[in-house]
């Protein structure tokens, strides 16, 4: 698998390794809170939370905080907090839901 993954990461250098994809990156990390609070703002203003996937909610919380947990590995206070920040958001829907239902 090591040598697949130094295979890809090779095949990969001329995006991963250029100056603006760490711009990118940020980018979407700055993206993903804001989207996600619109889905908050969304779970507690709509006439209903019907049709909200509450599981799916908890499946979002386990992947927000492994990535929070690589942020903290990496050192990466951006990774880190963005995560932390969209945990919190992904908290705030469960409890829309349990609470409006």
């Amino acid at each position: 698998m090591q040598r697949f993954m130094d295979w890809l990461h090779e095949a990969c250098k001329p995006v991963i390794g250029a100056n603006w994809f760490e711009g990118f990156m940020v980018i979407f990390i700055i993206v993903n809170p804001i989207a996600l609070s619109l889905q908050v703002i969304k779970a507690y203003t709509a006439p209903s939370v019907e049709g909200i996937a509450v599981g799916m909610w908890y499946v979002f919380v386990g992947i927000q905080v492994a990535y929070a947990a690589h942020g903290l590995k990496t050192r990466s206070a951006a990774v880190f907090f963005t995560q932390l920040v969209c945990i919190l958001e992904s908290i705030a829907v469960i409890a829309a839901v349990h609470i409006r239902s």
